[in-house]
């Protein structure tokens, strides 16, 4: 008689030791401070970063050295750029923009750490903070020294009633202020407004801005023809499309006067 377990025995187990460990919440453990060092030694080749934000953005802004060498990584075993999220000068996260899972399928913005962290930058004297969603705009809302909110997913936004560090160390900081959200043009985007009125309502202002209007607002005001946007376009994508920073910014500025007059 073979002395080998019974397989069947371990169904059980599975079983019991699936209803006490939520696999998909867990997050792996890394040791980020190693693995920033390393990235951090790569050289990052020519034009990946203008990938995601067009050269013309990257020129305008003042600080833009000091951003990249802020934030910017090279992971070069999966030949992608890597965004480091920083508390202080705490390694809370890196997010690789390209990487493959054990199918060599493509994932998208892996995080490596906290997936839950939010970046933020909220001045005290502020009146106006930005929400956005994801990595790239969270390198924008760094180049244009804006007051932001950079959730990493869809996701975070729609369990903010529950996450700690909304609620203890970002929500206080917007107590009557002005918040912008730019939704993208699909559903998933606009399906997180409710999500944040519902949280913000009786603390702060919120102003949703599609991008549809903001995009034909830009087209009116300094001119072009107009297109169909695709599905997923986003201010990034606006930015990228015309490039002239200057204009962008006034634009998006008028646009809220005009928003807020007509409330």
């Amino acid at each position: 008689m073979s002395s080998l377990p019974n397989p069947n025995d371990f169904k059980d187990f599975t079983a019991i030791l699936s209803k006490n460990i939520k696999f998909d919440d867990t997050e792996k453990k890394y040791d980020l401070e190693k693995i920033h060092f390393a990235m951090k030694k790569n050289v990052i080749p020519s034009g990946y970063i203008s990938k995601l934000l067009d050269v013309e953005i990257l020129k305008y802004s003042d600080i833009t050295q000091d951003v990249l060498k802020n934030c910017i990584l090279y992971d070069k075993m999966n030949d992608s750029i890597a965004i480091a999220l920083k508390e202080d000068e705490k390694i809370m996260a890196i997010v690789i923009q390209k990487s493959f899972d054990e199918d060599e399928e493509i994932i998208r913005w892996k995080t490596l750490g906290s997936k839950k962290y939010i970046p933020y930058k909220i001045r005290d004297n502020t009146k106006v903070v930005f929400i956005f969603i994801g990595m790239k705009e969270f390198l924008l809302m760094e180049l244009l020294e804006l007051n932001y909110i950079v959730p990493q997913s869809d996701s975070i936004v729609k369990g903010l009633d529950s996450n700690k560090q909304w609620i203890e160390d970002i929500k206080p900081l917007i107590q009557d202020k002005l918040i912008i959200y730019v939704n993208e043009n699909d559903k998933s985007s606009r399906e997180l407004i409710e999500p944040l009125k519902t949280e913000l309502k009786g603390h702060s202002k919120l102003l949703n801005i599609d991008i549809n209007s903001l995009y034909l607002f830009y087209i009116i005001t300094n001119g072009g023809s107009v297109q169909d946007l695709k599905i997923g376009f986003d201010f990034i994508d606006l930015c990228n499309l015309f490039k002239d920073m200057e204009s962008i910014e006034i634009t998006l500025k008028e646009f809220i006067e005009m928003e807020l007059n007509n409330e």
